[in-house]
């Protein structure tokens, strides 16, 4: 079974089946309960529906927070995906239309990098981890850019683009590094699960919660929170799951190079 169904599935099963456990002891215990406690029932359905009211706002408001932060992580991390494609395709171009004999070590090394990248470094995101050919191969590119001829003035003007562009290179692998293990915390996740449990807790607790169509309510609900829940973790983690991002940008640049070969 996929990472991610198992994850959805240990969210959705213990908090819908929790949700009708309670409405059937609640049930039970209302179907025992004498008829002259009523009224002091629908008093303190009254009551429950007030914090239910106040839980339910403020844990919106938290939910949706939360929601926001990791979408915006995601964006974040499909943008810098990118932002390092575009500059591995500009150093190549920029490497081959130069002269001299760094030319074909700085174009195959720039090639090199994006394929270790995209067949090494992607895999092994999905896991947590990065790739030490890729280090090696980026600090092997920039000692080459380093090293570039600049004996006339349009070679020193190729330098100093071939040197930000490594440099632009190895920003973006640091933030799309950064990005990896996500953006929330054990301790939100603590107050998400605990808002999500007082939610349909409270749910359970009103006057009306003996009727059948209540009862569909708060499971629709419960089924609600449990599916925000695991998309929250899919998007915590932008380069592991169903969401995951993948080296399409990449793979295109690569297209890319294989079609104007040096």
């Amino acid at each position: 079974m996929p990472p991610y169904l198992v994850a959805f599935l240990s969210m959705m099963v213990p908090m819908v089946g929790t949700a009708l456990l309670a409405r059937v002891l609640h049930r039970r215990k209302g179907q025992a309960a004498a008829p002259a406690g009523r009224r002091d029932q629908r008093g303190r359905g009254e009551s429950v529906g007030t914090l239910l009211g106040m839980v339910a706002a403020l844990y919106g408001v938290f939910l949706a927070f939360v929601v926001v932060a990791v979408w915006d992580n995601q964006t974040q991390a499909r943008n810098n995906t990118y932002t390092e494609a575009n500059t591995v395709a500009r150093l190549y171009f920029t490497s081959r239309n130069t002269t001299g004999p760094q030319r074909t070590k700085l174009a195959y090394g720039v090639r090199d990098y994006a394929r270790t990248l995209v067949d090494d470094e992607w895999p092994g995101m999905e896991s947590g981890h990065d790739s030490a050919k890729a280090w090696d191969a980026l600090v092997k590119l920039r000692e080459q850019a380093q090293a570039y001829d600049t004996a006339t003035g349009g070679q020193q003007n190729a330098a100093n683009l071939i040197l930000g562009d490594v440099e632009q290179l190895a920003d973006s692998r640091r933030l799309r590094l950064d990005a990896m293990p996500g953006i929330v915390p054990s301790i939100l996740w603590a107050c998400l699960f605990l808002g999500a449990v007082l939610t349909v807790g409270f749910s359970l607790a009103l006057e009306h919660s003996g009727t059948p169509l209540h009862t569909g309510m708060v499971v629709a609900t419960t089924a609600l929170l449990a599916f925000l829940l695991w998309l929250i973790w899919a998007l915590d983690s932008p380069f592991s799951g169903v969401l995951r991002l993948g080296p399409d940008a990449l793979n295109a640049v690569l297209y890319r190079i294989d079609r104007y070969p040096l």
